[in-house]
């Protein structure tokens, strides 16, 4: 009786490391096949969902997004929103975070350029009629905003605060232009690839605003945080941006 209960002992802690073995590996696999979730800059959309696409196809993982002005988004991680991964288009709601401990590690990555929309004969004279409207993102929590007002600045344009709409980010303003509810308007510039061709189009030149820089913020240190990290960094993605507008540094 005594060999058989210490047989039986002995048999029975196999089974248990056998189960903890498979427990800790279970674990391991759902850790690597864990969603990845994404906040970034609204006008990185269009050619964020194709990068996406494509990545998941390559990696069999499955990304969740977020997309909005990154002053919001910045604001959701502040209130604990389970970011991994923050995009900014501009250094300004990277640094925010990372004064507040959020992020872990951050890379520059492409940069843009502004476009002004809408007939404008001569910039010195440039007067809206009463019944216009310019549009412009929220400089304070949109990064385009901020630039827009830079560059409206540096041009001396004589617009009423009157005749503003304030939109709530890059997105906003492409819509509203689609629409015909704005006249005149700031944009970035890859966000003028996609516009009706009747519509007039003018670069502002890069010395009149800040320069336009998207940066990566990594907020969970891990390996697929990484691993699309450097995806994001591959020739065939920098590829897919330059063909959507977007400048390569």
């Amino acid at each position: 009786m005594i060999i058989h209960k210490s047989l039986n002992s002995i048999i029975f802690n196999n089974y248990l490391k056998i189960i903890f073995a498979f427990f800790i590996l279970f674990s391991e696999t759902i850790k690597a096949n864990e969603d990845i979730i994404i906040g970034y800059a609204s006008s990185l959309h269009n050619v964020m969902k194709e990068i996406i696409r494509d990545y998941e196809i390559q990696s069999n993982l499955k990304l969740k997004v977020g997309m909005g002005a990154s002053g919001n988004i910045a604001q959701q991680i502040i209130r604990d929103a389970p970011y991994d991964i923050f995009i900014s288009a501009n250094k300004k709601w990277v640094d925010y975070l990372e004064k507040h401990q959020k992020i872990k590690e951050r890379y520059l990555w492409i940069s843009n350029s502004l476009s002004l929309i809408g007939s404008i004969k001569s910039i010195e004279n440039f007067t809206l009629n009463q019944n216009e409207r310019f549009c412009l993102a929220d400089p304070k929590n949109a990064p385009l905003g901020i630039y827009s007002v830079e560059a409206i600045n540096a041009l001396k344009l004589n617009i009423p605060k009157n005749q503003i709409i304030f939109l709530k980010d890059a997105v906003s303003v492409r819509y509203y232009l689609s629409i015909k509810e704005c006249d005149y308007a700031v944009t970035y510039s890859s966000d003028t690839f996609n516009f009706d061709k009747n519509i007039d189009i003018q670069s502002i030149p890069l010395n009149l605003y800040s320069d336009i820089a998207y940066e990566i913020g990594i907020l969970k240190n891990n390996k697929q945080t990484k691993h699309f990290v450097n995806y994001l960094q591959q020739p065939n993605v920098l590829s897919k941006l330059r063909n959507h507008g977007f400048i390569i540094n």
